[in-house]
């Protein structure tokens, strides 16, 4: 049976879980919270991306996300593959270091995300004590840890301050919370465990991310952008077929245009970059590469308004061409590929990530 593809929609939110294999543990020692801390304070510096709450133990990793760029498959990958080669060499042992595949389900509203960091600091804001040791955010939020890799301001958000008041609400929140917590006790450690109250947090969550869903879509309106606009309108911008961009073909002038594609959809919650792979025929970590790099060698295809972009006109020289000075311009920024338009060239973009 095919893994169900994981959902990538830019600026999404998602709470995550790393679980440790066997008898192993995620920390041998200080040195080795060290290292993992610092290889996700890296990754999250190159990735556009936000821890805004974590908890890590012996047995397990979790945390809540904000991903960028980068989907969230990639960012997980940047995270636990070096880690892994490190702790390995440390410790002289060979393997993969975590159990399976992580476990990611999508946080859709300000009210999820407050349960789900409610349960992630719960135990030690309630002092109950743990079989393992514990390590979270609940200190970078109080301001007597320094974790300058968490991001706190979401949070202050929500609960209407910032700065100094927002750990004073914060901690008043959490206190208000301390009857739910006491009502957790006897369910703590288990709570947080995949085996038993973990698996029913993520049904739980799984069924807030269909509701909103499906909210979602009784409200939005019939004239709302489809990824098939976007394709026809990404076509338009590079003069090429539509039809072309969902053929085999891996083209400088087709990879660019799926990467705007792509972009565009994701920046504006069109689609997420799974449904634009799974409708372009093309691997999400493709098209990210791809998107990643056009942004940088033609930003102002990509900072253009998707009403401004979807607007473009046909012109009646052809169904799919551009204007003459459009032309021009478009040739002058794609020159330096010119050598590279066949497939299988260069190093980076989706030709030769696909």
């Amino acid at each position: 049976m095919s893994r169900v593809l994981r959902s990538n929609q830019y600026g999404g939110t998602y709470y995550v879980v790393l679980v440790v294999s066997g008898h192993e543990a995620l920390f041998r020692d200080e040195r080795d919270r060290i290292i993992f801390e610092g290889t996700v304070a890296r990754v999250l510096r190159s990735s556009d991306a936000q821890i805004l709450a974590y908890r890590w133990t012996e047995q397990d990793a979790r945390f809540v996300v904000r991903i960028g760029d980068v989907p969230l498959s990639r960012l997980m990958r940047k995270i636990s593959a070096p880690y892994v080669r490190m702790y390995n060499h440390r410790h002289g042992r060979t393997g993969s270091l975590f159990a399976d595949r992580y476990r990611a389900e999508s946080v859709c509203d300000s009210a999820d995300l407050l349960e789900v960091i409610r349960r992630l600091h719960s135990s030690v804001a309630a002092k109950v004590e743990q079989p393992l040791p514990t390590y979270n955010s609940h200190g970078a939020y109080l301001g007597i840890a320094a974790c300058p890799w968490v991001s706190k301001g979401m949070l202050f958000r929500i609960l209407g301050s910032g700065g100094t008041n927002g750990q004073n609400a914060y901690c008043q929140w959490m206190t208000e919370n301390a009857s739910l917590q006491q009502a957790e006790q006897d369910d703590l450690p288990d709570a947080f465990r995949i085996e038993k109250g973990d698996r029913k947090f993520l049904r739980w969550l799984r069924a807030r991310v269909g509701a909103h869903m499906r909210a979602q879509s009784l409200g939005k309106k019939a004239s709302q952008a489809s990824v098939d606009d976007l394709i026809e309108a990404a076509a338009r911008m590079v003069n090429v077929d539509p039809q072309d961009l969902i053929s085999s073909s891996r083209v400088r002038r087709l990879s660019l245009a799926r990467a705007l594609v792509a972009w565009h959809a994701t920046r504006n919650d069109v689609a997420s970059l799974t449904e634009v792979a799974t409708r372009l025929a093309r691997d999400p970590s493709s098209l990210c590469v791809a998107y990643q790099r056009y942004r940088k060698l033609l930003p102002s295809m990509f900072n253009q308004p998707l009403k401004q972009i979807l607007n473009s006109k046909r012109h009646r020289g052809g169904a799919f061409a551009p204007s003459p000075r459009s032309r021009r311009t478009l040739e002058r920024r794609l020159n330096h590929l010119r050598s590279s338009d066949q497939p299988g060239h260069g190093p980076h973009g989706e030709e030769s990530a696909s």
